[in-house]
């Protein structure tokens, strides 16, 4: 017998391998070091500014993270057609063919809303699906700990339908920030004298570069939801890995419900 979660886990995979790809796309971006940090000179003394880009990144560092959350979401919508389909026990028909059984899996990060929508009596008894299965699914909302970065897939994914992500550049990394003129080189400070923040989006891009002193500092990319306050200051490749490693974890929660 063929598992009926087959197509659920081949999302999640699909979903890892764009994280890897996203990986490499921003690893290779970055190879190419596409910022500068302008200095300030006023007489002996020279003032470091925040860094600032001056290459676009290429749009599909964009669309790869749109096809991941893409995945991870359809992982989730998977388990809830494959739960209705078993418990139903009838061929399912969408609106698109003239039926009445459009189902998305769930996700509220408002335990109030939960509540309000009401799964239980809303739309579990349209499918037959037992109290276990119910409890199953509020076990795993994002208002749930352990669940919160579905909570983040919700918001994402469904921004990604109207417009691309905003990718916003993010911050010097611990360590020494080293600064060179000429054959002269010395530490000016470490990061936590010197730490900026700043949140130009990447497309904002004129800047002149500077060729007469250089600062060497790590740069870390960071992606947030089209400027959304929800979201975690880190790097986006650890925000999507989070996302589709709980879409995972749940796909393994229902298998017991699909044996």
């Amino acid at each position: 017998m063929a598992d009926p979660l087959a197509g659920a886990w081949f999302k999640v995979i699909w979903a890892h391998q764009h994280v890897d790809e996203l990986k490499r796309h921003i690893a290779l971006y970055f190879d190419h070091t596409p910022y500068t940090t302008p200095i300030q000179r006023h007489g002996d003394i020279a003032i470091v500014q925040a860094p600032r880009l001056y290459s676009r990144p290429h749009l599909d560092i964009q669309g790869i993270i749109g096809d991941c959350l893409g995945a991870a979401r359809s992982s989730l919508d998977y388990i809830i057609w494959e739960l209705a389909s078993r418990y139903a026990n009838r061929p399912l028909i969408p609106s698109s063919l003239g039926g009445k059984d459009d189902l998305t899996f769930p996700l509220y990060t408002d335990p109030v809303k939960w509540a309000k929508y009401d799964f239980a009596s809303n739309r579990a008894p349209h499918f037959k699906l037992p109290a276990s299965v119910i409890a199953a699914i509020e076990s795993v909302q994002p208002h749930k700990v352990g669940y919160e970065p579905l909570g983040l897939l919700h918001i994402l994914v469904n921004q990604d339908k109207h417009r691309l992500p905003l990718l916003v550049e993010g911050h010097i990394k611990h360590g020494p920030i080293g600064l060179s003129l000429g054959n002269h080189v010395a530490t000016v400070a470490q990061s936590t004298a010197m730490s900026v923040a700043f949140h130009a989006p990447l497309d904002v891009l004129p800047v002149e570069r500077s060729h007469e002193m250089k600062v060497d500092a790590n740069i870390e990319s960071k992606f947030v939801a089209f400027g959304d306050p929800t979201m975690p200051w880190e790097p986006v490749e650890v925000t999507l890995e989070n996302i589709v490693r709980c879409a995972e974890k749940v796909v393994g929660r229902f298998t017991e419900f699909l044996v």
